[in-house]
Parts: structure tokens; C-alpha cells; sequence
């Protein structure tokens, strides 16, 4: 296969001054592999969570589907490289554009594994949100997600319309989506629409009745709520600034997401409905608002009001899911939910500030003394 994109096969050598990008497919083949490495992190992260058990050494088969992945991914990417050194480009000039990352991704992953296998040797397996906060599994999110969004980057620098059909923009709509729930996995601990606690019958099975600590509970849950947020509101704000993204995606990545992330942290899914319905909820009507808003830099008013209503939309369905279908209903009360969900939508709005404050006039003239 020709990965370069638009070179000819006869053409054997290029101007060593001009860096390419690969092909669509070269960018599909990417993500695939690439979802082989998230789904071992997910196995993984499964195991951790429901067969604590069995987590005896750093040889298991859920480690085995992880490194696996990882390896054909970073093949594939050598690959790749290797393509662009044989039409003629030497150095940092062979690695495709949207790849710069990716290369490097796969050292730092790499020598991740390595440490993971070290740490464990010497300190055991870990359990519980130490595992998240391990240092070796800190430089296998990074270097995942360096990795994971080459596709992305790839598309970003590409001549692709702003305005791209679902299979031409495929590639980048899975990079987003392996890099996020990277992020989300990492972060399961304290992720709002899976983790956190919300449900009455929940809250009482941990508080005993205890008003301290059902106020560390709210506190808990303000922060989840307002640190998913970010994440939540902060990718679809970033892929917007580049296109007017096809209709499924975020159905893709926030509904998708949240039925993984559930079936993990719960072992099925029948038991987590609520946050399931919520997330391809929350995903529908933003796929919606950016058919009908058209949200991007150059308008403003449509950015704003977009940023905004996301979380206000995304935070409603999720507590209206956890009053309908969980028993007992929202265990939170009812200044604080309802305060959450505006507070939410604050914070979409100011980040929509952060990433386009707005047009700079022109500087007034100097005042005459």
C-alpha cells in the first residue's frame, strides 16, 4: 500500500524539503490498531475493577491484549515512517505530518511498559485509584494519547472540509474517541456520569446517616461534576474549532464512552442504565446543536450559547436518569443538583471564553495631553 498520499507509485524519490501526510487509510489502519490498544486498557481496567482476585502478576491476559495492541500499533507507525524514509525523506522530515506526536508517543509508552513491568516486580499489583495514579501508568496515558489522536492531527493539517461526511472524517472521530476514554478511564475514580455518588440508595449505603459525611459526599460530587465538565465540554469545543462536525459524532464518543466506562466499573450494563441513557442522551442533542447552531471561532454568539447549553443539557439528563431509574431517586439534594447543572453550564461558557476570548478591536488612538 501507498501510504503517502497522493504520490504516485512511480515516482521513487521526493524533495527531501517537503514533509507528506498519509492517506485516509493509512489513518484508519492507525485508529483500528489503536482500539486494539484501548480495548486492552479497558480489559484491564475490567479486571481491576471486578476480578481483584486474579490480579496476581504483571503477566495476565488483560496486560497481554494492552502491550499486544500497543506493539502492532507502534509497528504499524514504524511502518509508516519507514515509507516515508524509502520516498526520499531523512530525519525528523520521514515522520508524516500529524505523526510528530505519535513517533514519540510510542517511546514514551514504551518505556511505560517497561517501568509498569519494574514497579510491579518490586511493589506489587496495585488496586483501587492508586493504580490510576501509578507514575508508570501516568506515561502510558500520555504516551496513549500522543499516540491515539495521530489520526487527529493527520486530519487537522489535511485539505478535508470544514464541513466533513461521517466516513471522510471516521479516522479522526475515532482518535478523539480512543484518546478521551483514555482520559476518562484514568480518571474513572472521580468521572461524573459513572462514578460519582448521586443515587439516594447509593449515598445511603456508604454515609450511615451520617450528615459529615454526606456533605464530603456533595463536595465530591460538586468537584466530579465540575472536573468531567472540562473534559466533556473541552473536546467538543476543540474539534469545533476545526470542523462542523458530522452528525454521530459526539453520539460516538460521549454514549459509546459512558456504556464502556459503565460495563467496567459495574460488570454489566443493566445495572448502570442510567448513565448510559444519559451519555447517548447528552451526545444526540449535541450532535443536534451543532447541526442547528453551527458553532465555531468565527461565531461567537453560537460558540457561546453551544458551550453553554451542552452541560446544561448533559448534567439535566444525567440526574433526570438517576431520579427515573435509579431506586430511590437523586440522593443529592435539591439546591445542589439543580445549582450544579447552572453552575455546569458556567463553566462550558467560560471555557468557550478561554478558547476564543473574542474579535481584538483596534487600539484607540493615542489621547492628546
Amino acid at each position: 500500500m501507498n501510504a503517502i498520499r497522493g504520490t504516485p507509485q512511480s515516482e521513487s524519490r521526493i524533495e527531501n524539503s517537503v514533509r507528506t501526510r498519509v492517506s485516509w487509510r493509512a489513518d484508519l489502519v492507525t485508529i483500528v490498531l489503536g482500539l486494539w490498544l484501548i480495548g486492552g486498557v479497558f480489559a484491564d481496567g475490567f479486571a481491576h475493577n471486578n476480578l481483584r482476585d486474579t490480579l496476581d502478576s504483571f503477566f495476565s491476559p488483560w496486560h497481554a491484549i494492552l502491550y499486544s495492541g500497543f506493539t502492532a500499533t507502534a509497528l504499524w507507525i514504524a511502518w509508516l515512517v519507514a515509507g516515508q524514509a524509502r520516498a526520499g525523506l531523512r530525519g525528523l522530515k520521514a515522520l508524516p505530518i500529524g505523526y510528530e506526536w505519535g513517533a514519540l508517543g510510542v517511546i514514551v509508552f514504551g518505556l511505560g511498559g517497561v517501568g509498569d513491568l519494574i514497579w510491579h516486580s518490586l511493589f506489587g499489583i496495585e488496586v483501587g485509584t492508586s493504580a490510576l495514579l501509578s507514575p508508570t501508568h501516568l506515561m502510558l496515558l500520555a504516551g496513549g494519547v500522543m499516540i491515539l489522536t495521530s489520526p487527529v492531527r493527520s486530519a487537522w493539517n489535511s485539505s478535508m472540509s470544514a464541513k466533513p461526511k461521517l466516513l471522510e472524517f471516521l479516522p479522526a472521530l475515532l482518535g478523539t474517541f480512543a484518546a478521551f476514554s483514555f482520559v476518562t478511564f484514568m480518571h474513572m475514580y472521580n468521572w461524573g456520569l459513572t462514578s460519582l455518588p448521586t443515587s439516594k440508595t447509593f449515598m445511603d449505603r456508604i454515609s450511615y446517616g451520617s450528615d459529615h459525611f454526606i456533605e464530603y459526599l456533595h463536595r465530591e460530587a460538586a468537584g466530579g461534576i465540575l472536573f468531567s465538565n472540562v473534559i466533556l465540554v473541552g473536546v467538543a469545543l476543540l474539534l469545533l474549532r476545526r470542523w462542523q462536525t458530522p452528525f454521530g459524532t459526539f453520539t460516538i464518543i460521549y454514549g459509546v464512552n459512558t456504556t464502556i466506562m459503565s460495563y467496567m466499573l459495574g460488570g454489566s450494563t443493566s445495572g448502570n442504565l442510567a448513565p448510559v441513557i444519559a451519555g447517548f442522551g447528552a451526545g444526540i442533542i449535541t450532535d443536534i446543536l451543532v447541526h442547528v447552531l453551527q458553532p465555531n471561532p468565527t461565531r461567537v454568539f453560537e460558540w457561546r450559547l453551544f458551550a453553554s447549553l451542552v452541560p446544561l443539557v448533559t448534567w439535566s439528563l444525567h440526574f433526570m436518569t438517576v431520579a427515573f431509574l435509579s431506586d430511590g431517586g437523586i440522593g443529592l439534594n435539591r439546591e445542589f443538583w439543580t445549582g450544579i447543572i447552572v453552575m455546569s453550564a458556567f463553566s462550558g461558557l467560560v471555557l468557550s471564553v478561554l478558547a476564543v476570548p473574542g474579535q481584538i478591536g483596534e487600539m484607540p488612538a493615542k489621547l492628546e495631553p
